[in-house]
């Protein structure tokens, strides 16, 4: 009887490359360093439900969150933003799910970004603030008043600032008076044309510093008195260390004092000044905000401060005679000083 043949084994054909899964993962990056994980998934909680968060390094994370569609509402939305108390603007993509190590990452595409994005101004007039810090090529500065825009709350009241929109400086100190315009972008309010007008006070010496912080020093003993002698001294000893501690005494009294009238210094007009020149001069007024504002001279003025502020001289209200205040293009006459701001308009009054 003949063998039955095997029955045959069916030959699979190969199977079809299975098509990418779609990602529901975003790649941040950009943030400041020293941002933690929760300030992250805060920022980008508004798209969707974050599930877990992986971080990269010092500045990038990769969040995963529960629907494809809540990733590209993040990316689409939170992409060129700043993250609450950063000053830098992220990245936010879509993850390609390459593995790390080995291929690179979808490059960055190009675009405008940061102080680039496109802008539009929202003042006609300048307004006055205060700087709050400014670090490397950005900071903030808070408005001396509210500003009624819908965007105003976004960085409780902050106004972002880069180094490309300052005026006569290449950076700001903190406490700093400064004049600017506004503007509105894709990540909020910001500042354009800022001028500084007014330096804040120097800091305490640092012995003072030291003072605050630790108390009062110990008392010293009191002097022995004239002509006694301590226990191992010789005669005469006592009488000539007693008058040497109260000179020391007296020295450090004077000094503390000196240094007790340097800590609150003049600032802005107050300023110690000296007059330019024996004959007033003419110009036209290119603004005044509040208490402050800029004038252009008719002619050039030969002195090597005239540069700082491209050519403008700083006016204060209290250098105006008979007014209260100054309007645009306005033509005036006034004298010029120099202080350690630059040049200024003192015994400012209308041209006749």
């Amino acid at each position: 009887m003949a063998a039955e043949a095997a029955p045959a084994v069916p030959i699979p054909a190969e199977a079809a490359p299975a098509a990418p899964e779609k990602s529901n993962r975003v790649f941040v990056r950009g943030f400041d360093f020293g941002t933690t994980e929760e300030q992250v998934k805060a920022h980008c909680a508004a798209a969707g439900q974050v599930v877990s968060c992986e971080k990269q390094s010092n500045n990038a994370m990769i969040l995963t969150y529960s629907t494809q569609e809540e990733a590209e509402k993040a990316a689409a939305t939170f992409n060129q933003t700043v993250i609450e108390g950063n000053t830098r603007y992220i990245d936010v993509k879509l993850d390609e799910g390459k593995e790390r190590g080995g291929k690179q990452r979808k490059p960055k595409e190009d675009g405008p970004s940061g102080p680039d994005l496109p802008r539009q101004r929202i003042t006609e007039a300048p307004i006055a603030a205060t700087v709050l810090r400014f670090m490397g090529n950005t900071g903030w500065i808070k408005p001396s008043e509210p500003v009624e825009h819908p965007e105003f709350g976004r960085h409780k009241g902050k106004i972002y600032v880069h180094k490309k929109d300052l005026q006569g400086v290449e950076s700001l100190q903190r406490d700093s008076s400064i004049v600017c315009h506004l503007y509105v972008d894709g990540a909020g309010l910001g500042a354009e044309e800022v001028t500084v007008v007014a330096l804040p006070p120097s800091p305490p010496a640092d012995a003072e510093k030291k003072a605050s912080v630790k108390g009062p020093p110990p008392e010293s003993p009191p002097p022995a008195a004239p002509g006694t002698v301590t226990e191992g001294a010789k005669p005469g000893e006592g009488k000539e260390a007693a008058e040497a501690q109260a000179k020391s005494s007296s020295k450090k009294k004077k000094k503390k004092k000196n240094k007790a009238k340097g800590k609150n210094g003049p600032n802005g007009p107050n300023l110690s000044r000296t007059r330019i020149g024996e004959s007033p001069i003419s110009g036209t007024v290119l603004r005044f905000v509040g208490n402050t504002g800029w004038i252009k001279p008719s002619e050039n003025v030969d002195h090597p401060e005239f540069g700082k502020h491209k050519g403008k001289v700083y006016v204060h209200k209290k250098d105006l005679q008979g007014l209260e205040s100054l309007d645009k293009d306005m033509n005036v006459v006034f004298h010029l000083y120099a202080d350690a701001a630059g040049l200024g308009a003192e015994e400012v009054t209308l041209a006749l």
